[in-house]
């Protein structure tokens, strides 16, 4: 599978909700369900599970539909965040900070730019 990144340097083609679409996999989506919902306290069912990766259009699970750094890069039509003019805005310093593979990977991205 193709790496795919998405607007805040997630890799989805790791994504448990995209590789469940891609694999049709419904085990994967009832343990992602599960696990999801209790890291972040929602209830998320195994149907939410089912993502085409973050530049895909429409809403594919629970947070994509309410992601700031989502609607910017869209509204901005960027690859992604490595491509904006304003890289390394407020909007990324949360996710920069619960994942630092998402600002390494944007990192390289604009080192190749």
């Amino acid at each position: 599978m193709d790496t795919m990144i998405a607007y805040c340097g997630l890799d989805c083609s790791q994504c448990p909700a995209f590789i469940a679409r891609q694999d049709g996999n419904d085990d994967l989506r009832r343990t992602t369900a599960l696990e999801w919902s209790e890291q972040f306290h929602i209830d998320i069912t195994p149907a939410a599970i089912d993502c085409s990766g973050c530049r895909a259009p429409g809403v594919h699970n629970p947070f994509c539909g309410t992601c700031a750094i989502r609607a910017c890069g869209m509204e901005r039509g960027v690859a992604n965040c490595a491509h904006c003019p304003d890289y390394g805005c407020e909007k990324l310093l949360k996710i920069f900070a619960a994942d630092g593979h998402c600002k390494n990977r944007l990192d390289e991205i604009r080192r190749w730019m």
